[in-house]
Parts: structure tokens; C-alpha cells; sequence
């Protein structure tokens, strides 16, 4: 391929279409790496969420999940939570719930405080996302200049 070629080809893309081609793709990603944290006991700072107060209920769940260690929790009992985990384009992959009990969690009752920081990614997380967002952009990309 000539330079002129190239600029040519350069020309004809258009970076946003690949951008949302890429975020789409990695939608399944990003939720398998938000649920991964919160097997893990640990919210999108990287932090842990409030411990269990009813210890023979912390009990059980480390008996179902040791990874978060004891007390912390996974929000996972029945499943149906993470189940429901989906993923949409805005100003990026925002990762949400629609469970029924997503809104209880998120916002609390009367008899329980809200888990902060459910839905995100910890840096960690994050950059493993953007490693696989720039690999596949820049595939793509050269794909479409006639590069690859």
C-alpha cells in the first residue's frame, strides 16, 4: 500500500463507529470482571463492602463463598442478583442489575444501609478493560485501513 493509499484509507474511517463497535463487544467483559470483584467481596474501589452483623448468617456464606473472606459479603445468595447483571452504552459500559432486589441493595431499607460501589470496576479490573479495549480498537482499525 502507497502512502497515498494509505492516507486514503485513513480518511474513510470514522473512529467513533469502531469505539462503539469495541464497547459493545466488551459489554460481557466488563460485566464478567464487575461480578468477578464481588465474588471476591470487594466493590469497584477495591474496597470491601460493610461486614455481615449476624454472625451465624456470615457463617453460612463463608460456607457458600470463602473468597471474600469471613463476613464479607459477595451479594450472591440465590444467584438471581448477578443473574440479572447486564451492561449498556453511555458514556462508557455502565453495569447495572435488574433484579428485584438490585434496588434494595443499591438504596438500602429501613433495617438495612446501602452497598456502596456495587457496579464499576477496581483499577485493576478497569485497566484489564482498557488493555482489551485498545487491542481490539486498534484490530479493528487496521482492519478497516487494510493494514492487517
Amino acid at each position: 500500500m502507497s502512502l497515498t493509499e494509505l492516507y486514503t484509507a485513513v480518511q474513510k474511517v470514522n473512529p467513533q463507529t469502531i469505539v462503539d463497535e469495541v464497547l459493545e463487544e466488551l459489554k460481557d467483559y466488563a460485566i464478567e470482571l464487575n461480578l468477578s470483584q464481588l465474588e471476591e467481596g470487594k466493590n469497584a474501589k477495591g474496597g470491601r463492602f460493610r461486614k455481615y452483623a449476624n454472625k451465624q448468617y456470615a457463617r453460612k456464606k463463608a460456607g457458600m463463598n470463602s473468597k471474600p473472606g469471613f463476613g464479607n459479603p459477595d451479594l450472591k445468595l440465590t444467584g438471581d442478583f448477578w443473574a440479572a447483571f447486564t451492561a449498556e452504552i453511555k458514556e462508557g459500559i455502565e453495569v447495572y442489575s435488574t433484579d428485584k432486589k438490585a434496588d434494595w441493595l443499591e438504596n438500602g431499607t429501613a433495617k438495612m444501609k446501602p452497598f456502596i460501589d456495587i457496579y464499576g470496576l477496581t483499577p485493576s479490573n478497569l485497566n484489564k478493560l482498557r488493555t482489551e479495549f485498545l487491542i481490539r480498537y486498534n484490530d479493528k482499525l487496521r482492519a478497516e485501513i487494510g493494514l492487517s
